[in-house]
């Protein structure tokens, strides 16, 4: 083999114990091994039941628009990748004597 050359080979998913190649000392496991992250996502919503509390939501994030969420209508605010990020925009909007939720999304 080449030098810098490293060789690779792929997981058989048919065979049930891991083997070794017997060119090399690379152990190879039967199935292959994934990692997979569940990405939440976090919606910042504010239930409105007037048109000052929509104002007050738009005044501070002007692309809010208005849905069901639970058989009641709020304002969705936005869709964050942390908590941290949402809870700050909720932070933001209850500043402004509005109630805004988080909801987790998968």
């Amino acid at each position: 083999m080449e030098s810098g050359v490293i060789e690779f080979i792929a997981p058989q998913a048919s065979n049930s114990t891991p083997r070794t190649d017997s060119n090399s000392s690379v152990v190879v496991p039967s199935k292959p091994y994934t990692t997979t992250r569940q990405s939440s996502r976090y919606r910042v919503v504010v239930p409105v039941t007037n048109n000052q509390q929509r104002e007050t939501v738009l005044s501070v994030v002007p692309d809010a628009f208005a849905k069901v969420s639970q058989s009641r209508t709020v304002m969705q605010v936005g869709v964050f990748s942390t908590q941290n990020k949402a809870s700050d925009m909720v932070q933001i909007l209850n500043s402004r004597g509005l109630r805004a939720i988080i909801e987790r999304l998968n």
